[in-house]
């Protein structure tokens, strides 16, 4: 098949392909997004890329044999949330229509889906989050803007993929749908997976987040529940991965006034690489204090490092990925309390924290391979190429 893949990317990801990384634009960065083209790329499908980039000077594009990238400047938001991305649109149309693939996989239910329902082309657009329940825990003008949006399209999209269950039961809860959407989650390539867990060395017992200074992903009472365990047990300690969470930045500022910052690394943003290097050599237990999900990929990195986790009990598709608590530690992430306390369980439970970190690593390796993700994928890529006829959304 020709497949059109709509949406943020990792480009830089795509070396081996022959993109060729020292002239090619450096966009928003999704790396699942680089591996799953990857994938289709492998069992000898063509791959066209679309993608949007902000403050590019002019329209970008270039191709292979097998492979083309066509990335279009995108606007300040104010611009195109007046005319729902009417330019960045209408150039990706124009691009789809160059390249002519038989099936779009477009992803998020916004200006990507938008543009692929536009072009006439079959396509299939995968559901990543939840815009009611993004707004509801982190209100913003810009999220308030996305729900509307997505609202008006997503009962106009013929086939949609969700990540989770949970994100599938949002999606049946919130609108009516042309058709039952198929769950088809996130993976993780074959090399990520530790093949097996070192012995522990002598150090501090050390709790890794990778998360953000945001208020759906909820550090607060993540640092709060740590002063406590640090003040019962000296020898912990938590580093704190992602954006905000850089030294002297908010939350360090935040955690600082409070009397909170004892025993806490802010290591800030880190490249994956080096994130699944803190899971594998500097964690012995997995915090995922986020109050809502709609899958959760650093968890299932946790998982496939041998990390034992302690994540949310209502947060989304968290328990799913967690097998209802078989595979992870399920807890009140709105309690310090609670989540002290799990902190403190799996501190001194040894087989229980050993136990969780097999549970989750053959959970992880059964159900959320990528191998896995792209046959689904493809399989019903294959029916939406067969079935659809060409009506357009403008």
């Amino acid at each position: 098949m020709r497949i059109a893949y709509m949406g943020p990317i990792s480009l830089h990801l795509l070396q081996e392909e022959g993109v060729d990384v020292t002239t090619t634009p450096v966009g928003f960065q999704y790396a699942f997004g680089a591996y799953l083209v990857r994938e289709y790329l492998r069992r000898g499908h063509e791959v066209s890329i679309m993608t949007t980039i902000h403050r590019l000077p002019s329209p970008y594009s270039w191709s292979n044999d097998r492979l083309s990238i066509d990335a279009v400047p995108t606007r300040r938001a104010y611009l195109f949330c007046i005319d729902a991305f009417r330019r960045e649109r209408r150039q990706m149309i124009a691009a789809l229509s160059r390249r002519k693939p038989d099936v779009i996989h477009a992803q998020w239910t916004y200006e990507f889906a938008h543009a692929a329902l536009g072009s006439g082309c079959p396509c299939l657009v995968t559901a990543r989050d939840s815009p009611r329940q993004i707004l509801r825990h982190s209100p913003s003008p810009y999220r308030l803007y996305n729900k509307f949006y997505a609202d008006w399209l997503i009962p106009r999209i013929p086939r949609l993929t969700a990540v989770s269950p949970y994100m599938r039961q949002e999606l049946l809860d919130s609108y009516v749908l042309k058709s039952s959407p198929v769950v088809i989650p996130n993976g993780i390539r074959p090399e990520i997976f530790a093949n097996a867990k070192s012995a522990r060395p002598v150090r501090p017992f050390t709790f890794t987040t990778v998360a953000g200074w945001d208020p759906r992903k909820n550090p607060e009472p993540l640092l709060a529940g740590f002063a406590e365990l640090l003040r019962r047990h000296p020898d912990c300690r938590l580093h704190l991965i992602g954006r905000g969470f850089e030294p002297g930045g908010p939350a360090a500022k935040w955690a600082t006034g409070r009397g909170f910052s004892a025993g806490v690394r802010f290591l800030g943003h880190l490249s994956h690489a080096d994130v699944l290097r803190q899971l594998r050599e500097h964690t012995d237990a997995f915090v995922h204090p986020t109050l809502e999900e709609s899958f959760g990929s650093s968890i299932l990195e946790a998982m496939s490092q041998r990390v034992p986790v302690i994540a949310g009990v209502d947060s989304g598709a968290v328990p799913w990925i967690l097998d209802d608590g078989r595979a992870g530690m399920l807890v009140d992430v709105t309690s310090p309390e609670s989540l002290r306390s799990g902190m403190e369980t799996m501190m001194n439970d040894t087989d229980l924290r050993e136990r969780y970190a097999r549970d989750g690593y053959e959970r992880a390796f059964s159900k959320f391979t990528l191998a896995t993700v792209a046959d689904q994928y493809l399989s019903v890529l294959g029916d939406v190429r067969s079935e659809q006829g060409h009506a357009t959304v403008s």
